[in-house]
C-alpha cells in the first residue's frame, strides 16, 4: 500500500505544470517588484518573503527588505518571486 502511495505522489509530482512547480519552489523564498505609473517607475524594491495577493483587492503585500517595513502596493506592478 505505502508503494502505490508514493508512486503516486511521484507521478503527481512530476505531472506538475511548471507553473505549479515554480509556485512550490519559490514558496518562502524573496522577491522584488516594479511599480509603474504612465510609463514611470514609481516603486521598486525586494521582499524578505513571498510577495502575497490581497484578498478582495488587485494589490500586493509584502514586506520589503530595505526598510524592513510592511509595504502594500496596486497598480501595474511586475513581481518575480
Amino acid at each position: 500500500m505505502k508503494i502505490i502511495l508514493v508512486c503516486l505522489a511521484l507521478i503527481s509530482f512530476f505531472g506538475c505544470t511548471d507553473t505549479l512547480t515554480a509556485h512550490l519552489k519559490s514558496y518562502g523564498s524573496g522577491g522584488s517588484i516594479v511599480c509603474y505609473s504612465g510609463g514611470v517607475v514609481i516603486y521598486q524594491g525586494e521582499s524578505t518573503g513571498k510577495i502575497a495577493t490581497v484578498s478582495g483587492s488587485d494589490g500586493w503585500e509584502f514586506m520589503d527588505k530595505g526598510s524592513n517595513r510592511l509595504v502594500r502596493v496596486t497598480g501595474d506592478c511586475i513581481i518575480r518571486n
